[in-house]
């Protein structure tokens, strides 16, 4: 699965990646170790039902991304996706410029899909705007990058749905 952070709130990923409850090792892209996450450890909330989980990992590697805000969203919107699926050492995060095509609910929450593929793996990646603010956390996808056919679900959920909750 994939992850992000956000400037002074933390780390972000889907429920889905970490709900066994195991312990698992935080690297960039280029392999480099920033810390362990788990839910006992540093957790500081989760959802299954929006699907994600937010972790308490500080570093001085870490810039972290900025909070946008996704309540503006409008179908035909560019977006950015970033994740890293079929994870092998030394791949490169896959990045693509997509638009929103539709808003549907998926699993009883908001979902935007997207023009673009979206891969297992990606699960977790951060959505942008255009000013390369967070406005989603990705969702659901196909298995691969080879996979027949298409999903009508690739998409993501807005980040507001997992702030609103941190606010309760």
């Amino acid at each position: 699965g994939s992850g992000f952070f956000i400037k002074d709130i933390g780390l972000f990923t889907n429920y889905h990646v970490t709900e066994n409850g195991e312990f698992y090792n935080v690297k960039t892209y280029k392999m480099e170790i920033l810390g362990v996450v788990s839910k006992e450890l540093n957790e500081i909330n989760s959802d299954k039902i929006i699907d994600y989980a937010l972790y308490d990992l500080k570093s001085s590697k870490i810039r972290g991304l900025e909070l946008g805000d996704p309540k503006n969203i409008k179908i035909g919107d560019k977006v950015i996706v970033i994740g890293y699926p079929d994870y092998c050492d030394n791949d490169s995060p896959n990045i693509q410029t997509c638009n929103i095509i539709s808003r549907t609910n998926y699993m009883g929450e908001c979902l935007y899909t997207i023009s673009g593929r979206v891969v297992h793996g990606s699960s977790g990646g951060a959505v942008l705007d255009m000013n390369h603010k967070v406005i989603g956390i990705i969702k659901a996808g196909v298995v691969s990058l080879f996979e027949a056919g298409e999903s009508s679900k690739q998409g993501f959920v807005p980040i507001d749905l997992a702030i609103e909750y941190l606010n309760k």
